[in-house]
């Protein structure tokens, strides 16, 4: 039993690890265009 129990465990970490994954990229890449937003609009300040 232990042994089948081990294996839908596995199943489930690894199908869960793309998702993870996933949340991680697209926070990553959130974050990356916020940071260009502010610094465009720090750019805009000085131009003014």
């Amino acid at each position: 039993m232990s042994a089948g129990l081990d294996l839908s465990t596995g199943v489930i970490i690894f199908g869960w690890i793309p998702f993870w994954w996933a949340v991680a990229l697209i926070t990553l890449y959130r974050m990356r265009k916020n940071d260009e937003r502010a610094e465009n609009r720090a750019q805009e300040v000085d131009a003014v």
